[in-house]
């Protein structure tokens, strides 16, 4: 299983939605007036990224498709993103120098325990590639799913919490002293945190 060798992760596909709706967070903020929703909808972009995939969550909430590269011919691959929901694409560099899309149907998911792996089906193998650190990127679909209503709700509540922290302090310094996150925050984060890749 290719784990120690060669490994990035590159974002092919952002997520077309946002796991908070603007409407949902001016309730929780009981904000009513529309004066802030340009400053809420930064703060719930910017609470997204802090959590989402690379972040401080390890996980992607919203469905996206990630590109995991790895080195040449490696026997089977540990996914590193989860929850996976599907492989869209193997792409290699071949011995040539040229980009090239491998036939999909050659590879298969397959749960091991907690992880996800990568492999060719029976009778297939990974393609020829050059001699390159980053020769082989593994795309696939992750999330929870296309919409905010997808995503634990404990996740949902950490990203609130948060947006509604930096809404009510909004200066790098202050007379009182503030925590980095609110209370709470870190606890509903761990429940589903798988690691930090960035």
């Amino acid at each position: 299983m290719t784990l120690r060798g060669f490994q990035s992760l590159e974002l092919v596909t952002a997520p077309v939605n946002s796991p908070l709706v603007l409407a949902d967070v001016k309730a929780h903020l009981v904000v009513e007036e529309s004066d802030t929703d340009a400053l809420i909808t930064q703060l719930i972009l910017a609470a997204a990224a802090h959590v989402d995939a690379l972040g401080v969550l390890g996980r992607p909430m919203i469905s996206q498709t990630w590109g995991q590269w790895v080195g040449p011919a490696p026997s089977e691959v540990r996914l590193l993103l989860l929850p996976v929901q599907s492989l869209s694409a193997v792409k290699y560099w071949d011995v040539d120098g040229v980009f090239q899309t491998a036939t999909l149907a050659d590879f298969e998911l397959q749960t091991a325990g907690n992880w996800v792996i990568v492999k060719p089906v029976s009778g297939a193998s990974w393609p020829s590639t050059a001699s390159r650190e980053a020769a082989i990127r593994i795309d696939c679909v992750v999330g929870y799913g296309d919409a905010g209503t997808d995503v634990p709700d404990d996740i949902l509540q950490a990203l609130l919490m948060l947006v509604a922290h930096w809404f009510e302090n909004r200066e790098s310094v202050t007379e009182t002293r503030l925590m980095t996150t609110p209370y709470g925050f870190q606890e509903l984060i761990n429940a589903h945190r798988s690691g930090w890749y960035g």
